[in-house]
């Protein structure tokens, strides 16, 4: 199993100095929070790492707080021409109630796969 973590507070890069990494090799750091969310930027990484390697079933797991704060349409666009992009299952996972429910389902594609979390208590219990 491969992963691949892109952070895009404030600045959008990979997690690690691969850009992707076998998990039993993956070390996990701690990520800090900004002020802006640069979806567009994480979904340019994104789109470059799918373009240069095949995945037989990828997962693409969207966390935040669903309220990017730069211009990511046009990005969107190319990355929904992505074959691997189109064949991954997406997830989206948001903490908060202050959501863009129209960008969450443009990623996932299913309400069902949107998950929201308003309290960490709730997202304790997940992760439990």
């Amino acid at each position: 199993v491969d992963i691949s973590v892109i952070i895009f507070s404030d600045n959008a890069h990979r997690m690690g100095d691969a850009e992707i990494t076998e998990i039993d090799d993956f070390y996990w750091d701690d990520i800090a929070t900004g002020k802006t969310s640069e979806f567009g930027k994480a979904l340019s990484l994104l789109d470059e790492s799918l373009s240069t390697k095949q995945f037989e079933n990828p997962y693409f797991i969207y966390v935040g707080d669903g309220r990017p704060t730069d211009k990511y349409q046009n990005v969107f666009d190319k990355i929904k021409l992505n074959p691997c992009y189109l064949k991954g299952v997406k997830i989206a996972m948001t903490l908060g109630e202050m959501i863009d429910k129209q960008m969450l389902y443009a990623f996932t594609e299913q309400y069902a796969n949107i998950i929201s979390i308003n309290d960490f208590t709730a997202l304790e219990g997940l992760i439990k």
